[in-house]
């Protein structure tokens, strides 16, 4: 994966270039290599041990800080493990591809739509505050599935719920 910095109408953003990924139809699974980015060792090398824990993974920080970057470097982690990639499901809820999934009860039907086995899943959800009620949906993914799950958001919104 490699950013370009890039302007439109007063406001920077990034354009992200993947390289060899792999998507469903919905978008759900997303795996990108990002061998371009620098490796933020000192924060995978603090979560590493937690990746098969059923301890709720949640990434906070600023907006642009490199939350979903370090996401990408854990999947990738995951994949050099052995991890099939249909064992991990990756959603970004600033997608609006995933707008539908922003409401809790489809949010749930569409995970539980992707669990196929009773092997461990990898769930990693992007800027999860954009969920109603995501604290019951991903409290309940980690009270009934064999998963692993990993959230980034915005620090006042994931504070702010149970």
């Amino acid at each position: 994966m490699f950013w370009t910095r890039k302007k439109s109408k007063n406001k920077e953003f990034f354009d992200i270039g993947l390289k060899n990924f792999t998507k469903n139809k919905k978008y759900d699974i997303i795996i990108k290599e990002v061998k371009d980015m620098i490796k933020r060792e000192l924060y995978l090398k603090k979560i590493r041990d937690l990746y098969d824990s059923e301890l709720i993974k949640v990434i906070m920080g600023i907006r642009r800080c490199g939350k979903s970057v370090l996401l990408g470097q854990i999947i990738e982690e995951l994949k050099e493990r052995g991890i099939k990639e249909n064992h991990i499901v990756y959603i970004n809820f600033e997608d609006y591809d995933f707008i539908e999934y922003t409401e809790a009860k489809k949010f749930n039907e569409y995970i539980k739509s992707k669990i196929k086995d009773n092997n461990k899943y990898y769930l990693f959800f992007d800027e999860i505050q954009n969920v109603q009620d995501f604290e019951r949906v991903i409290n309940s993914f980690r009270a009934t599935m064999n998963v692993s799950i990993f959230i980034t958001g915005s620090n006042s919104k994931l504070l702010s719920g149970e």
